[in-house]
């Protein structure tokens, strides 16, 4: 099924720091996973305004009801970036860089996790680290692939069993998370309230141990597609620093700042090519 559209570059997507589960392979052939679902897909063209022509192994069915609200493929980004003052000129020089990006709707949980793993890790090694950890606790959907792990599943685990997925110091921290779980200390639910603030929705993520500010920022921008959330890294700071007098405008880009900031950790990441999380 070939399909074109725009702001929409699977390629910057999944080198963007936000999702680890979207890798290519040596024949031009990406899979992503999500849940128990697997989408594999061929590039056949990429625009600089980012504009993407794919052709997806679903039938229009499937990919209308699991991958258009996966990608957020029913939101039209130029709205958001058509709200960039005409005066910032490196933030336009970096939406224009990053026009392909999307904020996926990932599964909440994987996402967690994942940033509880990521702290000061480059993103190759973090995707590494996911691939262990749901090869060792996931449930194969086929041909090698494995689910992310469940709650459940990773509940069933050691520090030491998390240690040999690569999570060094973070694994206390997951062993800990999948404990307050299990014994129902916390759940999913307490951040899934829509009627909660950005900021009632982070202070409830950091009681989870190895969730401190910027994580429970990127598991709201990310995981609960809360697109208002601003994560802080050193880059970020820095580029606040050093191009808007040490603070972002976030309230100028209301229902999107956190779009804002990816477009320029992308940019940021590319030109300075580094690779940490």
């Amino acid at each position: 099924m070939i399909q074109t559209f725009d702001h929409f570059d699977l390629a910057s997507i999944a080198a963007s720091g936000q999702c680890f589960r979207i890798r290519p392979s040596k024949d031009g052939i990406w899979t992503v996973i999500t849940c128990d679902h697997i989408l594999r897909f061929k590039i056949l063209s990429l625009t600089d305004a980012g504009t993407g022509t794919y052709d997806f192994d679903c039938d229009p069915t499937e990919f209308d009801k699991i991958w258009v609200p996966y990608f957020d493929l029913q939101t039209d980004y130029s709205v958001f970036t058509s709200m960039i003052a005409p005066e910032d000129t490196y933030l336009n020089e970096a939406a224009d860089y990053g026009a392909g990006l999307r904020i996926l709707h990932q599964d909440l949980w994987e996402v967690l996790v994942s940033f509880i793993m990521s702290q000061r890790k480059s993103i190759p090694s973090i995707t590494n680290s996911v691939e262990k950890l749901c090869r060792n606790f996931g449930t194969e959907i086929k041909d090698g692939i494995f689910t992310f792990p469940s709650p459940e599943a990773l509940s069933e685990g050691a520090t030491e069993d998390f240690m040999l997925c690569g999570l060094g110091y973070r694994a206390k921290y997951l062993h800990m998370v999948c404990r307050l779980i299990r014994e129902g200390d916390r759940t999913l639910e307490d951040v899934t309230n829509d009627a909660l603030t950005d900021a009632q929705i982070r202070d409830r993520l950091m009681v989870f141990p190895g969730i401190g500010l910027k994580v429970a920022n990127c598991i709201c921008l990310f995981g609960l597609h809360r697109l208002n959330a601003f994560p802080r890294d050193t880059w970020i700071k820095k580029i606040e620093d050093e191009r808007y007098d040490g603070r972002f405008p976030e309230e100028r880009y209301p229902g999107c700042a956190g779009v804002m900031q990816q477009y320029m950790f992308f940019y940021e990441r590319k030109r300075k090519k580094f690779t940490v999380c």
